[in-house]
């Protein structure tokens, strides 16, 4: 379905004009950045992404690569190499009533990242749990050693390009996140593109790519986010509504603003390495 409404839909921006990610597109030594046709916004129907691409994902906790399953999955169909490092347990976002032992929850989130990760077909020696140090409020710590062991990951993948959570987010390990991945990236000099993908709580950011999906892909990201039960059961007591629900209306909101109603997006901005 993804291929047949890519044809029109999800290649239309508003005023008709199509524009396409190209595949073959080299990276300039100049902004190192891959080359799209025509000034963004860019939006992707998902056969026109690069090949052969080393991606790196860095999700601060257990379920942010799901946010951005219906990307990485057209990615990987355009054989990207995915590698997944899970920086922290998230354990303090399982409630006591789902689990009250503080390892237990630790294993929690983790086997429902496993889970997740074998639905959306992640073969499991690219999934890797980083289990970085985390302050006494449970966020990620900003200490040198989870900025070292970032960036040895960084370094193990040598990717093209690096996703993970915008970093103008109210969330401090979203926030600590970007700038050890930025920090190392500009450290190593790597040739690296980031993209930085809008959450539900991203405060601001430029959307420079558009990954639009329809109805049947949205209910296969559904059953993928549905995997990590103990944020289903968490958001349902205090939001009323699943997290299932909760990305996709954020998805549809994404796509009702960049002008298609009626379907979903998940949106970037794209930040070039230094030059």
């Amino acid at each position: 379905m993804l291929q047949r409404v890519a044809t029109h839909l999800l290649c239309t921006p508003p005023g008709g004009e199509v524009r396409r990610l190209d595949a073959a597109a080299p990276v300039t030594k100049r902004s190192r950045m891959p080359l799209f046709d025509g000034p963004p916004p860019w939006y992707v129907p998902g056969s026109p992404l690069p090949r052969a691409s080393r991606i790196a994902v860095l999700a601060p906790h257990p379920d942010d690569f799901d946010v951005i399953g219906i990307t990485l999955r057209l990615f990987q169909r355009a054989s990207a190499t995915i590698t997944l490092g899970v920086l922290t347990s998230g354990a303090s976002g399982v409630e006591d009533a789902f689990e009250a032992d503080p390892e237990a929850k630790r294993r929690v989130r983790e086997r429902e990242q496993e889970a997740s990760c074998a639905f959306f077909g992640l073969p499991p020696d690219q999934l890797h749990f980083l289990r970085l140090a985390e302050d006494p409020s449970g966020h990620l710590d900003a200490c040198e050693a989870n900025r070292e062991r970032v960036a040895s990951f960084l370094s193990s993948c040598a990717p093209e390009f690096v996703f993970l959570p915008h970093g103008d987010d109210p969330n401090l390990a979203h926030q600590r996140t970007f700038a050890m991945v930025a920090g190392a990236l500009a450290r190593q000099d790597a040739r690296a593109t980031m993209w930085l993908n809008r959450d539900p709580k991203t405060l601001a950011m430029r959307e420079d790519v558009y990954v639009l999906f329809d109805a049947e892909a949205a209910e296969w990201k559904r059953t993928l986010l549905r995997h990590h039960t103990s944020q289903q059961a968490r958001n349902l007591r205090t939001r009323g509504h699943g997290f299932d629900e909760r990305i996709l209306r954020g998805n549809a909101e994404t796509a009702r603003s960049a002008g298609h109603p009626g379907a979903f997006a998940e949106a970037f901005e794209l930040r070039a390495p230094r030059s």
